[in-house]
Formats: C-alpha cells, sequence, structure tokens
C-alpha cells in the first residue's frame, strides 16, 4: 500500500518577519499590517523582507502607490466639490505666481472661488520622525508661494501619516470625513507593499481593455514583441 505524504509550508507570522524588517531598514510593526493584506504567505523571513524592501526602493511601485493615494483624495474631495484637478500646471489657475507657473500639484480644490491644494509625498520614513518632517518642509518651500497647501506624508510600508493631517483637510472643508480618507489611503499603500508576498496566482490582473463594436482588439504582450522582431505579429 502506498501513501501520499502532502508537506505544507506554515504561513510567515508578524513575529518572524518583523526582525527580518528591522534587518533592512524598515519598521517591525509593519508585519502585522503587511501578512493581514498577504494571509498564507510561505516565503522565509528574510526572503519576504528583501522583497518588501526591493518593492519599496522600485520606481514604478513607487509611482504606483503615490497615484493610489492621489486618486482617493481626489475622489473624496470631489464628493464635496466640483472643481478638483490632478496634476493640473499652476499656470492654468489663474494663479498670482511667485515661482514657475509649469510646476503641478498633486491635487487642487477650488472651494468658494479660491484655490486649496494637497501635495503628496509616500516614502519609506520607518517611522523617523526628523526624515517626515523634512520631507513635509521640503514640499512646502516648494509651493511656498501658494496659499492653503496641505501636505500628506505617508509611509511607504504601513501606509500611515502624521496625527492631524487628515482631520486637518476636514476641519477646511476639503473632504467629508478624514479619518475615513485615512484608512482608505493607508489600505492602497499596505496592499500594494504586500502584493509581493503573495503567490503569483493570487496576484490580481489587470482588467482587460474594452473593445469598441468594430475595432481590432489590442495586441497582447507576446504580440507585440513578435512585432518588434520581426516575427509577423498581428
Amino acid at each position: 500500500m502506498r501513501f501520499l505524504l502532502l508537506v505544507t509550508a506554515a504561513a510567515l507570522a508578524p513575529s518572524e518577519l518583523g526582525p527580518a524588517l528591522r534587518r533592512v531598514g524598515l519598521q517591525e510593526e509593519a508585519a502585522a499590517l503587511l501578512l493581514d493584506a498577504a494571509p498564507g504567505c510561505e516565503l522565509t523571513p528574510d526572503a519576504a523582507a528583501r522583497k518588501v524592501a526591493s518593492h519599496v526602493r522600485d520606481a514604478a511601485a513607487r509611482r504606483d502607490r503615490h497615484d493610489a493615494v492621489c486618486r482617493r483624495v481626489a475622489a473624496a474631495c470631489r464628493a464635496l466639490h466640483s472643481e478638483v484637478k490632478r496634476d493640473a500646471p499652476l499656470w492654468r489657475l489663474g494663479l498670482d505666481l511667485k515661482g514657475p507657473g509649469r510646476r503641478a500639484v498633486d491635487v487642487s480644490i477650488c472651494r468658494d472661488d479660491e484655490w486649496s491644494f494637497v501635495e503628496v509625498t509616500v516614502r519609506a520614513f520607518a517611522g523617523d520622525a526628523s526624515l517626515i518632517k523634512a520631507a513635509i518642509e521640503e514640499k512646502r518651500a516648494k509651493y511656498a508661494d501658494l496659499p492653503r497647501v496641505h501636505v500628506l506624508a505617508l509611509d511607504a510600508v504601513t501606509g500611515r501619516a502624521p496625527d492631524g493631517v487628515f482631520a486637518d483637510l476636514e476641519a477646511a472643508g476639503l473632504v467629508a470625513d478624514g479619518d475615513e480618507l485615512a484608512d482608505a489611503c493607508a489600505a492602497a499603500v499596505v496592499t500594494r507593499c504586500a502584493a509581493p508576498l503573495l503567490p503569483r496566482k493570487r496576484r490580481r490582473k489587470p482588467a482587460p481593455l474594452p473593445v469598441a463594436p468594430g475595432l481590432a482588439r489590442p495586441r497582447t504582450r507576446r504580440e507585440r514583441r513578435a512585432a518588434r522582431a520581426g516575427g509577423g505579429g498581428v
């Protein structure tokens, strides 16, 4: 009689991942948040920490996290205000500027015929308050000639921001619920940071592009690669 022996790897625990994150310069308390977003992760602690650290440094991933936060901020502002712009050059807003007009703030909101601005930065602060302060001051200096500039400095792993910054948006009348927006932004950051910890088959794939009737379907990556190589792709 033959027996089939199934061996399953134990899921990674926050108590194991935390020290490994600390060794790569990230905050240990992020472990529980990451594993909540990637349940059943079977990587070794050091392998998981290296994947997270690499993802945090990756330029495309940094832009993706930043843009995800900006989209949520803009959506929350649009729920209260009809005129909300993303990445709009300042010269288009009809402002009296002392700095370059080609600058673009992440989110611009017109309220009672006055413009307010939200600038987002998502960096690996690792809980260092001095780095957070420096990042905020850097953004404020860049837009020192603008009134009513709110800077959101979020950690690239936990998605957390200094206390009070989202409450300030609510107090200024730009969003309806600062706490709700803070949670949404943090979840967007953590979900993206935890993606490398998931098996490939469980990672979300982008939705296929819709094709209007009568138009050719978009070429696949393999077809585009074949065409570039002269392989006669579609």
